[in-house]
């Protein structure tokens, strides 16, 4: 299970910014990527939920971390380079206004207090996995008290505090394209089982063998340090790994170190899904399985055990799900 092959390592691969835990993660229906500011140091790519409104427009759900220029609810008009939706222009300025605030070093009373003023100012707050950053949704009717604020408190404190997302203008993949190295294509979660776990991601390089449409299948984990990660995703390509496997990342590769005893299910259906289709999935997720739509007809499913497997797939097939694969 190799992240990077000969083509990466002779042209820097792309490390995407991530958001797990979007403000707006109800309204998202797809991932969108912006190019990441030039005076960042996290990632060349970063990757926002978003929701369609059209092939070409899309609203974002997550307050940007490391891209300038783009806000929550902002709408984006998009290009697709190598099949990869990124975002070209803002098309429609929403109400919000985006801070990004390097709080780690406060103490607890002066963030207590900070976290006191955004909530009444109406803020919505992300904070990061791969960036330690709280980046901040301001309304633009607080906008300007939200600055004050912030500049006094800087000044309170001695240091570099905050920056504002209109300090540059947005980065276009024009101007990076020749750094960037692009995947054609990319499987992503837009709803892992284990979403309040999650504090990043990992990228894992499909073979030829795996699938015919694409590249990578990008895997939520969560990070022990020392390599080593949980996944909190029912990975739909991957068939190596489970929900729950550790694995171990060491010089551009991952390794599975332990088994997590999960089993997964691939549950698909030729035709639309029926109500009593879509009641069975409940019925599983109830009775203590986690599962992950792949699409609007396919799922995956996690049982805790081959046992438990057996009895979903009996479940799933007698509602009228006709493909049914139990993994190993």
């Amino acid at each position: 299970m190799g992240i990077l092959s000969d083509e990466m390592r002779n042209r820097k691969p792309v490390k995407i910014i991530s958001h797990p835990h979007p403000v707006w993660q109800d309204r998202a229906t797809t991932f969108v990527y912006a190019v990441a500011s030039p005076l960042g140091s996290q990632g060349f790519l970063e990757q926002l939920p978003a929701r369609w409104l059209s092939d070409t427009r899309a609203e974002i759900c997550a307050i940007p971390f490391d891209c300038y220029g783009i806000s929550l609810g902002d709408t984006v008009s998009i290009e697709y380079i190598e099949n990869v939706p990124i975002i070209h222009s803002i098309s429609e300025v929403s109400e919000y206004r985006t801070f990004r605030v390097a709080h780690q070093r406060l103490s607890e009373e002066l963030k207590e207090d900070m976290f006191l003023f955004f909530r009444s100012r109406s803020c919505l707050l992300e904070h990061g996995c791969e960036v330690q950053v709280l980046s901040v949704a301001v309304p633009l009717k607080y906008s300007q008290e939200v600055e004050h604020y912030l500049t006094h408190l800087e000044h309170k404190v001695g240091y570099e505090l905050f920056e504002s997302a209109d300090a540059l203008p947005l980065q276009t993949y024009e101007e990076f394209k020749e750094m960037l190295w692009m995947p054609n294509t990319i499987y992503a979660h837009p709803y892992p089982a284990w979403r309040e776990h999650i504090n990043g991601s990992i990228w894992l390089r499909l073979d030829d063998g795996d699938s015919t449409l694409f590249d990578y299948e990008q895997i939520w984990v969560h990070r022990f340090g020392d390599g080593l990660a949980q996944v909190c995703c029912i990975p739909f390509v991957v068939t190596e790994l489970c929900l729950g496997d550790i694995v171990l990342e060491s010089e551009g590769e991952v390794r599975l170190v332990k088994k997590s005893g999960n089993i997964t299910l691939w549950v698909w259906t030729e035709a639309d899904v029926s109500e009593v289709m879509a009641e069975s999935v409940q019925r599983l997720f109830h009775a203590g399985y986690e599962y992950e739509w792949v699409n609007s007809r396919g799922l995956v499913v996690s049982a805790p055990s081959l046992e438990r497997a057996h009895q979903a797939e009996t479940l799933l097939r007698g509602a009228g799900w006709e493909n049914v694969v139990v993994g190993r």
